[in-house]
């Protein structure tokens, strides 16, 4: 299906707020360095009775509004990656607003952020429905994969002024998986993408390769438990999770790439696995990082 080209623009104001940011009083108050303490300081200033805390990433704090549907995500001014920070929260709103993508869609489209009397930067926006899934079933997997080509052909669609795309690149999510997919409660149907924090310009295959990393890391053994050594039946599981996305994705076959796709799509997950910390899961992310090289053949 084709979309009409929607474009889009950070406006001056934008930018001014962006470059002021540093100046924050609050930035005086908190450690920008220490995640977990700036947390724990702005949830202590921001949150109120019947708030609720809802999943966030190191560099944001996600608090849903008690008694409303208003979702305010609150922003670390330390972080460098403010321009693309911005794209990426007006790239969801236009997926949700203008494609059939649900995601946290702004409250005032003109305002991706603002900051607050105390100094704190804050994103507006309406709560998106949907349960987090972990790790993923066969069935989540094919829901969640026909959502992320779904996704890819709308964000096609997508521009910022002055901007070019060369070859097979569009913007792409960058970090498609786990709780960033949304499923509708009691099914293994995918129906929403949120947190487009990390969206960049660059292959489709880049996103199925981040989607490929996180299902080998988050393997379950059939007793429940993590894997602690590389047994066939281990890599029956990995074979298992990495062909269901590879067969599953709606490439398009007029391209005659597909072999070309699925591969740089496996060099991708094994560049995720080599160059994060996936804490407790490390241990399972290097029997991965083993079985990717003996499986593919991968000079990694």
């Amino acid at each position: 299906m084709m979309h009409e080209t929607v474009n889009l623009k950070i406006t001056p104001s934008i930018q001014a707020l962006i470059r002021g940011s540093e100046k924050a009083t609050y930035m005086n108050s908190v450690c920008p360095q220490d995640a977990h303490v700036w947390k724990q300081k702005t949830a202590q200033k921001v949150l109120s009775p019947g708030d609720e805390l809802l999943h966030g990433g190191h560099r944001n704090l996600v608090v849903k509004k008690g008694g409303s549907n208003q979702v305010d995500i609150y922003w670390r001014q330390s972080d460098i990656r403010w321009p693309q920070i911005i794209k990426g929260i007006l790239i969801e709103d236009a997926m949700s607003r203008h494609f059939d993508i649900p995601g946290r869609q702004l409250i005032d489209p003109e305002v991706p952020v603002s900051m607050t009397e105390d100094g704190l930067l804050v994103t507006h926006t309406q709560y998106t429905e949907g349960e987090n899934r972990y790790p993923y079933n066969s069935l989540e997997i094919d829901s969640a994969i026909g959502l992320m080509g779904k996704m890819h052909g709308a964000l096609q669609c997508i521009s910022f002024e002055g901007e070019s795309h060369e070859g097979n690149n569009q913007w792409i999510h960058g970090d498609f998986g786990r709780a960033n997919v949304l499923f509708r409660p009691g099914t293994a149907e995918a129906i929403a993408v949120i947190d487009y924090e990390n969206a960049v310009i660059g292959p489709i295959t880049q996103d199925l390769g981040r989607f490929i990393s996180l299902l080998l890391v988050d393997t379950k053994l059939p007793n429940g438990l993590n894997p602690y050594e590389l047994t066939e039946e281990l890599q029956k599981l990995f074979l298992e999770r990495i062909n269901l996305p590879l067969e599953l994705y709606p490439f398009d076959r007029s391209k005659g790439q597909i072999l070309q796709q699925r591969h740089d799509a496996i060099v991708y997950a094994a560049g995720y696995l080599l160059n994060e910390d996936y804490g407790s899961l490390n241990d399972v992310k290097n029997l991965a990082i083993d079985w990717l090289k003996q499986q593919f053949q991968l000079t990694i």
